[in-house]
Order: structure tokens, then C-alpha cells, then sequence
């Protein structure tokens, strides 16, 4: 599902807003989905995409992105 935003390699996508996520840390990864599921960070179009995502959903993104 990240692919539609962020692109396939993560390069990001400035029409829709989604930043690069190549390079970016796990740690980094996985906190900034946290926060946007709990609301603590504002960003309504990443909403319905982690809604039935876990923790431990988040840890595998990251640890993909990290791949990248």
C-alpha cells in the first residue's frame, strides 16, 4: 500500500504529498506510524491505511523500507 504514495523504492511523491522514505531509519519509521494511528501526528490521508495495521505490522514496513 505505501507504493501508491511513497513509490517503489520509496523515492516519495510530491503530488501526493508523500515524502521520501528511502534512507530513513526503522526507528524513524516505526514511531511516525505509531504516532500517526494514535493521532498524536496529524496526517489524515495515512489514516484508513494503518487503521488494522500493529505494531508489529509497523516493525515489518520499517524493516522493508530499510531494505531500500
Amino acid at each position: 500500500q505505501c507504493i501508491t504514495c511513497h513509490g517503489a523504492q520509496g523515492e516519495g511523491n510530491v503530488a501526493e504529498e508523500a515524502p521520501v522514505l528511502k534512507g530513513q531509519h526503522d526507528w524513524y519509521i516505526t514511531s511516525t506510524l505509531k504516532k500517526f494511528k494514535s493521532g498524536e501526528r496529524k496526517n489524515e490521508k495515512m489514516v484508513p491505511y494503518l487503521k488494522n495495521l500493529t505494531d508489529e505490522d509497523f516493525k515489518n514496513v520499517a524493516a522493508y523500507i530499510k531494505t531500500l
